[in-house]
């Protein structure tokens, strides 16, 4: 099987850190690019097409939440986590699967939470046309 191709998306170079290392023990993914703001993951999520987008909500200057609907439309067939320290209870979490996010998930969570999310995003890249697993 195939890796998935993964896009980390985070101004905080400690989140991206950590995210790498546990894909890395997870296996099954290869991180193909790294983006600090929104601006800079549409435009590699059009170029590389990857599997999977795993995005910060809150970036300067353009954040998760205003990016999602673009990397949506450039990158049709990737699994969408969201990952937030700022998804109180108003609705936030409901509105980022409305804009595209095929998960969400609290930053404070344990790696269970993250774990939860890529299966859920995954599905999507299972599923989708010309994919080679089954």
């Amino acid at each position: 099987m195939a890796a998935q191709k993964v896009l980390l998306v985070d101004n905080e170079d400690d989140f991206r850190f950590m995210l790498r290392a546990y894909l890395r023990v997870r296996g099954g993914t290869e991180v193909v690019a790294e983006a600090s703001d929104g601006s800079a993951a549409i435009a590699l999520a059009r170029d590389l097409r990857p599997d999977l987008i795993i995005l910060d909500h809150r970036m300067e200057p353009l954040d998760g939440e205003a990016a999602l609907p673009f990397l949506r439309e450039v990158a049709t067939a990737a699994g969408i986590v969201v990952y937030s320290a700022y998804v109180p209870d108003d609705g936030s979490a409901h509105r980022l699967i409305d804009l595209g996010a095929d998960a969400v998930v609290d930053k404070s969570a344990d790696l269970g939470g993250m774990e939860v999310a890529l299966r859920r995003a995954s599905r999507r890249w299972i599923s989708r046309p010309g994919s080679s697993v089954r």
